[in-house]
């Protein structure tokens, strides 16, 4: 067996690995970590790893995936919003996306130079701890608790120093693209949700047509912030070790 098919069984035994996490996480708590009164999903969080690690297209393979669980969950285990997930352009095309973003992003910014590097990420942790404090300050005026939310702080300043002190052009674009790969899944998935589901997803909600949006987006920052977090923090974990195995 010549370098380039060794090579290329390698990728797809990774791409087989981590396929196989979406599948358990996809289907067991492990997926869903509770956050004060919300749940953040990790299930994208391999889709994240797999586009960084392995590029665009293993990331879109991964991701493709999670989009399927995604409607086979719908299937087996319905709620009231499970309808959406019936619909493979909300439920898969954003899921593919991740792993995509995640790729690109990832090798384009490996190539940008420290010091643009460093203004490119003070710029990103502004608007995550804006997100984060917007999503505070609707969990404190409902009344649910925020001390999970306090603690994502606390360990995103913690990631922000190590990040800075590093100086690794490398480690800064890991917590840079796993974040916008993460705003891409709740942007594209919500998005598309309103466009086909306005009016379903209203009565799910129990709210008029009109407010449906506003509901949308008050998911999206609630839910989205958290999701966020947890997978730059978890993907710039796993990603240093699996690079550290990997060479």
């Amino acid at each position: 067996m010549n370098k380039k098919n060794s090579i290329s069984t390698k990728t797809l035994a990774e791409i087989g690995i981590l396929i196989s996490i979406v599948i358990i996480l996809s289907f067991t708590p492990l997926g869903f970590i509770p956050i004060g009164p919300i749940y953040a999903t990790t299930v994208h969080i391999p889709v994240i790893i797999s586009g960084i690690l392995l590029g665009p297209f293993s990331g879109a393979v991964v991701g493709l995936s999670f989009g399927i669980m995604s409607m086979l969950k719908a299937i087996i285990t319905p709620n009231v919003l499970s309808f959406i997930n019936l619909n493979p352009i909300v439920s898969v095309l954003p899921r593919i996306l991740i792993g995509v973003s995640a790729g690109i992003f990832y090798k384009k910014l490996c190539k940008v130079e420290i010091k643009k590097l460093k203004v490119i990420l003070s710029v990103f942790f502004v608007v995550v701890f804006s997100i984060l404090a917007i999503s505070i300050y609707n969990n404190y005026l409902k009344g649910n608790s925020i001390l999970g939310f306090l603690i994502l702080i606390l360990l995103m300043i913690i990631l922000m120093g190590f990040t800075f002190k590093a100086n690794n052009s490398s480690d800064m674009s890991v917590v840079i693209s796993s974040g916008i790969a993460s705003l891409v899944n709740t942007f594209f998935y919500l998005g598309f949700a309103y466009l086909f589901y306005a009016v379903e997803a209203a009565k799910a909600f129990s709210v008029t047509p009109d407010k449906a949006l506003t509901g949308i987006m008050m998911v999206g920052v609630v839910n989205g912030a958290p999701e966020m977090i947890v997978a730059i923090l978890l993907t710039q974990a796993i990603v240093k070790v699996a690079k550290k195995t990997r060479s």
